[in-house]
Order: C-alpha cells, then structure tokens, then sequence
C-alpha cells in the first residue's frame, strides 16, 4: 500500500516526473543500461556510495555486535539484551528526519546545506558510537545506543536527499 501511495503522489525528479518531462521535451529519453553505465562513472555517484555504505555498515555492525555486548558487559540474558539493540530497529524513522533536515539546510543553503547536514550527522554518529562503547553503566549505553541510532538513520536520509543532485547536467531545480 505505502509503494502504491509513494508511485501516485510523488515526482521521480526535483523538476517532475519523467514521462511528463520526456513528454514536453524537457528531458531526453535515456535507457536504463545507458543511465546505469553514466551514473557509475560519475565520481560523485561512488562517493555517495561510500559515505552510505559507512553509515548502513555502522548499523548494521551495531545491530549484530551490541546483543553480544549487553550480553557480555552488563551480564544480560539473550532476550533482554536483543530487546535494548532493537532500538536501532525502531529509530529507522530518523531516516526522514535525516532527509527533512537536509531540505531545510537546502532551502537555506543550497546542495551545500545537504551536505554540511550530511557531515554533522555522520560526526555525531561517530562521536555517539565512541562514547557508547566507553559506558560503564546499563542505562547509559542503552541511551547512547538510540541516540547514535537516531543520527546514524538520519544521516542515511540525508544520502537520499542528496541522490537527485549527484549530477546536475541530470536535474536540477
């Protein structure tokens, strides 16, 4: 039902959907192999695949080692330290807060902003990730786990948000 919905109301580009833009002339009609084989030899395109490769890989390193270290740590069973690693799980909605910030600092500072949000969010998750393995206490690696979690999926928002801007002889605004 949500893909449904997301196909019916939303534009596959900043300037519009396709099949109008090809329509008015606005666009050209390119092939998907001829699309897939320009877009991975744009540089920008690999390094937006880096930068999200570093965030999905820091969740999902987190999502398999953190059971293992409440278990280890503060001497949990397996059920109670699976239950406090699936808040990584459940902030999966801070991916649209990621993309909503990065339409923020877009509308105030241009493709710029998306990056700058990019970069902040990605220091903050570091910086969260680093203070959560040095917590002695149950409670406060559970907290530092979500907060991390919450600027990890944010800035795998951001990546989105920057996609349709990778290239700009492509779209643009």
């Amino acid at each position: 039902f949500t893909g449904i919905l997301v196909c019916k109301t939303s534009e596959d580009t900043p300037m519009g959907n396709y099949k109008q833009l090809i329509r008015s002339g606005s666009m050209a009609s390119v092939s998907s192999r001829a699309s897939l084989v320009e877009s991975s030899m744009n540089f920008n395109t690999w390094l937006l695949f880096i930068q999200y490769a570093c965030c999905a890989g820091a969740e999902a390193t987190v999502i398999n080692g953190t059971t293992r270290f409440f278990m280890d740590e503060f001497d949990l069973p397996l059920a109670s330290a699976a239950a406090i690693t699936s808040i990584v799980g459940f902030t999966s909605i801070f991916a649209s807060v990621g993309g909503i910030c990065s339409d923020k600092a877009n509308k105030e500072f241009g493709v710029k902003g998306r990056l700058w949000a990019q970069l902040l969010l990605n220091v903050l998750t570091g910086i969260c990730i680093i203070c959560f393995a040095l917590m002695r206490t149950l409670w406060a690696a559970a907290l530092l786990l979500g907060v991390f979690a919450c600027f990890c999926l944010a800035a795998e928002g951001t990546t989105f948000a920057i996609i349709p801007h990778r290239s700009e002889e492509h779209t643009s605004e």
